[in-house]
C-alpha cells in the first residue's frame, strides 16, 4: 500500500511537472518568436517568470523545511542532554520473570534476588547490584496514600493523591546511580511488619510534607485499619514516564516487606560495573542458571540503550527533516544556478552592448548577482510567512522548543539568501567576462 501509494505520487508529480513546459510551449507565437530573434532579452518572457516563481517557491519550501529541521535538532538536543535523576552510564539490565509454585509467595522471591544479588557482586568488573519492579523512564503504576498527619487524607476521609510507586532492594539507588538528598537508605529491619521503611522522591516529600523535614514522617496506602510506613530517606527525582514528562511522585518500598499481592514476579537486576556491561553478559548468565538453572532470563539491555529507545521517534523525524531540508537547499541551490545562467546566456548580446558602451565587469557582476539575491530574498520572504502558517504543525513535532524562534528565522533567512549569491557566483563571472565582440557577432 505504502508503496503503491508513493509511486502514485510519483507518477502525479511527474505529470504535473510536466504540464508546465508543454502548456508553455503550446502558447508560443511561431512567427513572433522567428521575427524576435533568439537573442531578443524579451522573448519568452511568460516562460522566464513561470521559472522564477518555481524557484522563489523552491526557495520557500527549502526554509520552511530547514526552520523546522533546525528547531527539531534544538530540542533533541535539549532533552538529550536533560537530566533524568540517574546516571545511566555503565549499568547492565536484566530481566527475570520467576516461574512455578516455589516464587508464589513474597519470602522465597526475596531469597532468590538476594542469593543472585550475593553471587553477582562477586564478578570481576562488578561495582553495584540492586533490583527494581520497573526502569526508569518506561512507565510505572501508581496507588493512593494518605499521610498520618493530614486527617483529611486518611482512609476514612476523602480520596488521597495518587503515588507512583516501585519494589526495590536498597543496593538499587547506587546502582542506578541515584542520589541520596535526605537520610538513609533502607536496612533489613525497615521490612518488619508493622516497622516498614521507604524511600520517597523529592516530588513526593513536596507534595505531602511542603517545606518540612519529610524523614520519620508516616503515610498509608488504603488499607482498614492503616499499615504506616515510615519515611526514612529521600532521593533525586527520576523521570519514570519518559524524558518528556516531568518526575511524578514517587515512593520506593522495599521488596521484601510487600504482601505478595503487590510483590509481583517480574524484577530488574541492575548492575553498574568499571567495565563495559555487555562483556560480562556470560558471566551474569551463568551466575543466574547457578541459582536456579529453571528461570528464564529475558529482556537483557544497557541503561544507554533504554535512555537511546526513547529518544527513537524523535531522532527518526529529526533526521528525515533534516534530510529534507538539504535535499531542498540542494535543489534550490540548483534552481537559482539555472535560473541565473538562463539569463545570462538570453541576454548576452545586452551584456556585450553594456561592454562595448563602457559598462565595467564590476557593474555587470553586480547585476547579475542582484538577479539571484532578488529571486532568494523573495523566497526567504515568502519562507518566513510560511513559518508562521505553519506554525501548529511544527508545534506538534517539538518539545520544549519555540517554533516562532526569531534568532532561528532570521539566520535560515539570510542563510537562503547566501545560497542564493553563491549560486548566482558563477553565472555572474561568466556574464563579466563576455567578449563584446563576440557577443554582438553572434547576434
Amino acid at each position: 500500500m505504502v508503496l503503491g501509494f508513493a509511486l502514485g505520487i510519483s507518477v502525479l508529480t511527474g505529470i504535473v511537472v510536466g504540464l508546465a513546459p508543454v502548456l508553455s510551449a503550446s502558447r508560443t507565437d511561431l512567427t513572433e518568436s522567428l521575427e524576435e530573434g533568439r537573442g531578443s532579452a524579451e522573448s519568452g518572457s511568460r516562460r522566464n517568470l513561470l521559472r522564477a516563481t518555481l524557484v522563489v517557491s523552491q526557495l520557500a519550501l527549502a526554509l520552511v523545511l530547514a526552520n523546522g529541521a533546525a528547531l527539531m535538532v534544538q530540542s533533541y538536543l535539549r532533552f538529550r542532554g536533560m537530566e533524568q535523576g540517574f546516571q545511566p552510564e555503565n549499568v547492565l539490565t536484566v530481566s527475570l520473570s520467576l516461574q512455578g509454585e516455589r516464587y508464589e509467595e513474597t519470602t522465597p522471591r526475596a531469597q532468590f534476588l538476594d542469593a543472585v544479588m550475593d553471587r553477582l557482586e562477586a564478578i570481576p568488573g562488578v561495582r553495584d547490584v540492586g533490583a527494581t519492579s520497573k526502569l526508569p523512564l518506561r512507565g510505572g503504576s501508581n496507588n493512593q496514600v494518605w499521610a498520618e498527619d493530614d486527617p483529611e487524607r486518611l482512609p476514612s476521609g476523602g480520596d488521597g493523591p495518587l503515588i507512583e510507586f516501585s519494589r526495590v532492594s536498597a543496593e538499587y539507588f547506587p546502582a542506578m546511580g541515584i542520589q541520596l538528598v535526605a537520610g538513609r537508605y533502607v536496612t533489613a529491619g525497615d521490612t518488619a511488619t508493622g516497622q516498614v521503611g521507604a524511600l520517597i522522591n523529592q516530588e513526593m516529600a513536596g507534595r505531602l510534607w511542603p517545606e518540612q523535614d519529610p524523614v520519620g514522617k508516616r503515610y498509608s496506602y488504603r488499607t482498614e485499619p492503616p499499615e504506616w510506613i515510615t519515611v526514612v530517606g529521600v532521593v533525586r527525582d527520576v523521570r519514570q514516564w519518559g524524558p518528556y514528562r516531568r518526575a511524578q511522585a514517587e515512593n520506593y518500598l522495599p521488596y521484601a516487606a510487600l504482601p505478595d499481592r503487590m510483590a509481583g514476579y517480574r524484577m530488574f537486576l541492575i548492575l553498574r560495573t568499571d567495565v563495559k556491561p555487555l562483556s560480562i553478559l556470560g558471566a551474569v548468565r551463568q551466575t543466574i542458571l547457578a541459582v536456579d538453572g529453571d528461570q528464564p532470563i529475558s529482556e537483557i539491555l544497557t541503561m544507554d540503550q533504554v535512555v537511546s529507545s526513547q529518544f527513537a521517534g524523535q531522532r527518526f523525524n529529526t533526521t528525515l527533516a533534516t534530510i529534507f531540508a538539504g535535499i531542498a537547499l540542494l535543489l534550490v541551490t540548483a534552481g537559482v544556478y539555472g535560473v541565473v545562467s538562463f539569463h545570462v546566456a538570453r541576454t548576452s548580446h545586452e551584456i556585450g552592448v553594456r561592454m562595448a558602451l563602457g559598462a565595467g565587469r564590476g557593474r555587470l557582476l553586480g547585476l547579475t548577482l542582484f538577479r539571484g539575491l532578488r529571486l532568494s530574498s523573495i523566497g526567504a520572504a515568502i519562507g518566513v510567512a510560511g513559518i508562521f502558517a505553519s506554525n501548529t504543525v511544527i508545534r506538534s513535532m517539538l518539545y520544549g522548543a519555540n517554533p516562532l524562534s526569531i534568532p532561528t528565522m532570521v539566520i535560515g533567512a539570510l542563510g537562503l539568501v547566501g545560497v542564493g549569491a553563491l549560486a548566482s557566483l558563477v553565472p555572474a563571472y561568466r556574464a563579466a567576462s563576455v567578449s563584446p565582440v563576440s557577443a554582438i557577432r553572434g547576434e
